[in-house]
């Protein structure tokens, strides 16, 4: 699940823990404190008790979804994720990946590419220069 969020497409919807575990996600009036107000095994066991009540999940009449938050938001936003009406498309700061956690070299390599594909004019980068790459996450 992504950072931990149980999103509707990652989720068993024949598994009766799972079934409405996606939907315990931003509940109303928390949207924007936390993606889930409990740990995710307890809202497993809130999933089977809707399901044992008689809750059952029915695709068709669905009419909202889960956007989660973009990916390269920080922890200080990671409740930021929307529900939206079905139909609506998550904007492209949400689909966008992340590349914080790229090296340099491939940092340059997705300049190339942007490049090749005429998003990013040549002259924009300047010359090719050749610098350390220092981390300090041990690799």
């Amino acid at each position: 699940m992504a950072g931990g969020i149980p999103l509707q497409h990652e989720c068993n919807l024949e598994d009766p823990e799972e079934m409405f575990l996606w939907m315990l996600t931003a509940l109303p009036g928390m949207e924007e404190q936390a993606p889930m107000l409990v740990p995710p095994a307890w809202a497993r066991k809130w999933s089977k008790r809707l399901y044992d009540a008689g809750a059952r999940f029915h695709p068709e009449e669905q009419t909202v979804k889960y956007i989660p938050p973009p990916q390269k938001s920080s922890a200080l936003y990671a409740g930021s994720g929307r529900w939206v009406k079905m139909g609506e498309s998550p904007t492209p700061e949400e689909t966008a990946p992340s590349i914080s956690g790229l090296s340099i070299a491939e940092k340059r390599e997705v300049v190339k590419q942007l490049q090749e594909e005429g998003y990013i004019p040549a002259a924009v980068t300047g010359p090719e220069q050749d610098v350390a790459e220092v981390s300090s996450h041990g690799d």
